[in-house]
């Protein structure tokens, strides 16, 4: 806008075009003459259904000086709609990382606190494999499975590990695996995959 100069032009007829979808929509084309007498016709890059403008509407026009085939309608959608699409794009990968680092922050809280105070029990280990219901980049991650019956309420609880990005398979060597539980709510757990190695970055 710091670079643009303002000015009419008339619209000159209406291109139709058709959306990925399928969607017919038109586009304005725009005639008008620079401050110094070149006369220019563009086309909005902005298209709608119904028609945002009709051959022979007047219309303000932005465009720039030094390139005056770089023009825009004088409108909030036509200067504002890239940015704003851009901005939103941007907004929600910001939200999807917070929303993850809280959940990571929340976890840790959580297995710092079942390895403070949490009963430790013995789960037997039922399954090892991927989890194929979740991928990143195309991947899934593996997943240790155990269970334990509550001596209190003989339920049998089911638990699975952490995401592993590596088999564990041949690192798992005993039947039973240490699982960290919330005395009062066994649904809060933790199994305990320390003595596992560390994946190499």
């Amino acid at each position: 806008l710091e670079n643009s100069h303002t000015t009419t032009g008339t619209v000159t007829e209406r291109i139709k075009t058709t959306s990925s979808e399928g969607s017919v929509l038109y586009q304005p084309r725009i005639q008008f003459t620079t401050d110094n007498g070149e006369q220019i016709t563009f086309t909005s890059g902005t298209s709608s259904n119904p028609p945002s403008h009709k051959k022979g509407d007047v219309v303000d026009v932005y465009y720039q000086i030094d390139n005056p085939q770089k023009a825009k309608i004088k409108g909030f959608l036509t200067l504002w709609a890239a940015p704003i699409l851009m901005a939103g794009i941007g907004l929600s990968f910001f939200m999807l990382g917070f929303s993850m680092l809280i959940k990571k922050t929340r976890t840790n809280r959580k297995v710092k606190a079942l390895k403070a105070n949490g009963q430790r029990i013995q789960a037997k280990v039922k399954h090892i494999g991927l989890n194929t219901s979740h991928k990143i980049n195309g991947r899934s991650p593996y997943q240790i499975q155990a269970q334990w019956q509550n001596p209190s309420t003989s339920k049998v609880h089911v638990f699975k590990s952490e995401y592993l990005w590596f088999d564990p398979t041949d690192y798992v060597n005993e039947e039973e695996i240490t699982v960290l539980i919330d005395r009062n709510n066994p649904k809060k757990y933790y199994v305990d995959v320390s003595f596992l190695p560390q994946l190499a970055k």
